[in-house]
């Protein structure tokens, strides 16, 4: 019965403590609901999305904690929902919207100020405003940095602050002040030009003056023109208030009508007979110039005599270049120097020169063609003797050796020609020795104790058939010779057995040991 009682009592304790812990749960949620509520009303989702989550996440875990009667973690969900949408957080979120309003009302100002602003700047640039008027350009420049810098930085108040001191230092009081003293600044400006071309065109005018007076249009008549094209452009750009241009105008009158060009039209008007005189004279020898040029270069002197050729064609380039640019009295005086350097003398001397050149040239020519052949034989010859013609070959070999001697013994008598075609001969008959002699067509049988001769053996020398079991064909081509024609194995020493082709090649004469054969292929 006690321990009834004791049961009871722990139920009914338990009872109630999950009362309270419900009742605690249901405050807690009341109020995490309440925030949720105040959360969805100011759209808290949209500039809070992380804390909204988090809270959503934690209400959610509240409401599965109260269904399960786990009222503590109910209620400990429901707080951190209070928690994440404090009234701190709430104060915080008010704040943040209600700067974030000043900010967009602050933008909305600076984005109607600043555009004027930077027409104002648009404005000075173009007219150049920095060069006169430094001092305020340079603040309104400094001010619209700073608007510009204060507005990506979303300082939108600042910006309009500064926009306006641009407005005001580029205002249109100063607009209308640059403007009037632009204007009376142009104005002397004006008068100041239009002096100094009055001034220009005085001395123009006398300058043409004077060239009327000597009639300069007869002897310079492009300086005339040009300077009459300017004084005209430079009377007419004066009337047309084109100050400047007249002033151009007319000092090119006096570039083209100088100081120097008035001094020295007399002293070439004096100059001009003797120019003619010397002309007359530099045209009576330059053709007789000219001629000797033709000649050496159709003798092709600068080949054999390059310093005589250089020299005159030096000198009559000269004189072509002075008569030209008309230094008559030069040209003459150069053309002269090449008649005397290509003169009837040097011309003799040349033909004598070349004579024996040609003679020289011959004889030199002829060594080297009987060197070639020479040595084109020899070459052979050393081939030939490396290759045992003179058993091989012996009747060629004999007469290509005595025909290179012969022509050795001509060439020491410099009789070149003979030596040249001797050598040739000697080439050509070496040419006809080859490789190797020509295989056989006969062969002696020898008497050899350690090793005798037999059809066998015969055929297996490589001068042979280079094949023992080719025998057959040596028995049938001489078995009627044999005592015993039944019998291919009694032949005798010094028995000559024909050695027929049987690979095409050619054969000719008897085996000889000191001849070189090619073996023939098996």
């Amino acid at each position: 019965r006690e321990l009834a009682k004791i049961k009871a009592a722990e139920a009914e304790e338990a009872s109630r403590l999950k009362a309270a812990a419900k009742q605690a749960a249901d405050a807690a949620i009341a109020d995490a609901e309440s925030r949720m509520a105040w959360a969805n009303e100011n759209q808290i989702r949209a500039d809070y999305e992380q804390e909204y989550k988090n809270a959503s996440v934690a209400m959610v875990s509240a409401y599965v904690a109260y269904g399960n009667e786990d009222y503590l973690l109910s209620k400990q969900k429901a707080e951190e929902v209070s928690s994440i949408f404090s009234n701190d957080f709430q104060a915080q979120v008010a704040a943040d919207r209600a700067a974030k309003e000043q900010l967009a009302k602050d933008k909305a100002a600076a984005e109607e100020v600043m555009p004027k602003a930077r027409d104002r700047m648009v404005w000075a640039d173009l007219n150049n405003i920095k060069a006169d008027y430094s001092a305020v350009y340079n603040s309104a420049h400094s001010a619209m940095e700073a608007a510009e810098k204060a507005y990506q930085l979303e300082k939108y108040a600042a910006a309009t602050q500064l926009a306006n001191e641009v407005l005001s230092t580029l205002s249109s009081e100063f607009e209308a002040k640059v403007a009037s003293e632009r204007e009376a600044k142009e104005m002397e400006i004006e008068i100041q030009k239009a002096s100094k071309a009055a001034e220009a065109l005085g001395i123009a005018h006398s300058r043409m003056a004077w060239a009327v007076q000597v009639d300069l249009a007869s002897d310079y008549p492009d300086e005339y023109r040009d300077a009459d094209t300017s004084m005209q452009a430079a009377d007419k750009a004066y009337s047309e208030k084109a100050y400047d241009a007249s002033v151009a105008l007319a000092n090119d009158v006096v570039r083209i009508i100088s100081d120097d060009l008035m001094a020295e039209v007399n002293a070439l008007r004096a100059a001009a007979e003797q120019l003619a005189a010397d002309k007359a004279m530099a045209e009576e020898v330059m053709p007789k110039a000219r001629d000797r040029m033709v000649w050496a270069d159709l003798n092709n002197i600068k080949a054999d005599y390059s310093a005589v050729y250089n020299s005159a064609h030096s000198a009559m380039e000269a004189a072509e270049k002075a008569y030209q640019v008309e230094k008559y009295a030069a040209a003459t005086k150069l053309a002269d120097e090449v008649l005397s350097t290509l003169s009837p003398d040097f011309e003799a001397k040349v033909a004598a020169d070349r004579a024996e050149k040609e003679t020289q040239e011959l004889v030199a020519q002829n060594k080297k063609y009987a060197e070639t052949a020479i040595s084109d034989a020899k070459s052979r010859y050393d081939w030939a003797a490396s290759k045992n013609a003179a058993n091989n070959y012996p009747d060629l070999f004999k007469e290509g050796g005595d025909l290179l001697a012969d022509a050795q013994t001509a060439f020491n008598a410099l009789d070149y020609v003979r030596a040249k075609d001797l050598a040739a001969q000697a080439y050509w008959t070496l040419m006809e020795i080859g490789e190797f002699a020509p295989l056989p067509a006969t062969y002696k049988v020898r008497l050899i104790p350690e090793r005798r001769d037999c059809l066998w053996r015969i055929a297996e020398y490589p001068f042979v058939y280079n094949n023992p079991y080719k025998w057959p064909v040596l028995y049938e081509a001489n078995k009627k010779t044999f005592k015993d024609p039944s019998n291919p194995n009694l032949i005798f020493p010094d028995q000559v057995l024909t050695i027929p082709s049987i690979k095409g090649e050619v054969r000719k004469g008897a085996w000889d040991p000191k001849k070189t054969y090619q073996p023939l292929s098996k």
